[in-house]
């Protein structure tokens, strides 16, 4: 039985980078979960906080939920999709995936504090990503 590490395997820091994107997907699969369970607490939330009047309440934490949904859903997607595709040594995927942890940190970011873990697991994996080893094996030379 051969122990000995794969050289051609990705870096330490892709691996790390590839694991806390699918820590962050998941973490939103589970908060998704977990606006779907509260959400007859919603309506009641969006009145107390002057978002929404009593008589239009239940349709704008419906339309909230869809839409946040829908998008934790879009992220979740392109995660777990991309970072598949750069286990497979495309580049481009590293790309995808950066623009979208941007764009995902920047809408977490501005909505405020409560987001840190989020936030602080977003800007690793993006950090680790584009370290110098993970590019130079993702770029190199392979089939």
């Amino acid at each position: 039985m051969n122990t000995a590490p794969d050289r051609d395997g990705p870096p330490r820091q892709l691996l790390v980078a590839i694991l806390l994107w699918w820590v962050v997907a998941a973490f939103l699969v589970v908060r998704v979960a977990g606006m779907w369970l509260d959400r007859a607490e919603l309506p009641v939330r969006l009145v107390q906080e002057g978002a929404a009047s009593p008589e239009h309440a239940a349709q704008r934490a419906w339309e909230l939920l869809t839409l946040n949904t829908a998008v934790q859903v879009f992220f979740v997607l392109v995660y777990c999709a991309t970072t598949l595709l750069i286990r497979k040594r495309r580049p481009w995927a590293r790309i995808v995936l950066s623009v979208c942890g941007l764009l995902h940190l920047v809408v977490t970011m501005s909505s405020g504090i409560s987001n840190l873990p989020l936030a602080v697991g977003l800007v690793a994996a993006l950090v680790l990503l584009w370290w110098p080893a993970s590019g130079e094996w993702l770029t190199g030379e392979h089939d």
